[in-house]
């Protein structure tokens, strides 16, 4: 059973890994699935395996389109939003500022998870192993 599970995570990681990254442009709302899944932020350019944050959807209706597109980029706000990181480590000084930070900096991967339980393991075993620099 351990196996199985251990096997299951390892497969969303890897294709997580090895999904397209996509800037933070105006082809990204879009191409984002409003399935839900799990994601991870990282510097365009960056090193491999150098991610800055890294998460799973919710329960909401628009899925990784919501929650990356929406909430972490667009709107903001809510706590563990992506803004508000890029505003505290010095990268703007208010929400338009880090948006266009975000813009010309960073890129998203996704994989589709849709089983909510699982889903939330596999966002425990990516954290384990990405240990993104700006999830805390």
């Amino acid at each position: 059973m351990i196996d199985a599970r251990r096997a299951e995570c390892e497969q969303i990681f890897h294709s997580l890994l090895k999904a397209q990254a996509m800037r933070f442009d105006t082809n990204l709302s879009q191409s984002l699935p409003k399935t839900h899944g799990l994601y991870a932020i990282s510097m365009v350019g960056a090193t491999a395996g150098e991610y800055l944050h890294a998460g799973k959807t919710h329960r909401g209706i628009s899925g990784l389109r919501g929650r990356v597109w929406e909430q972490h980029y667009k709107t903001g706000g809510a706590d563990g939003d992506l803004i508000e990181k890029v505003r505290a480590r010095g990268h703007g000084r208010d929400a338009q500022e880090a948006r266009t930070f975000i813009r010309l900096n960073c890129q998203v991967q996704w994989v589709v998870v849709e089983d909510e339980m699982v889903r939330s393991w596999a966002e425990h075993y990516v954290l384990a192993l990405l240990r993104p620099t700006w999830c805390s």
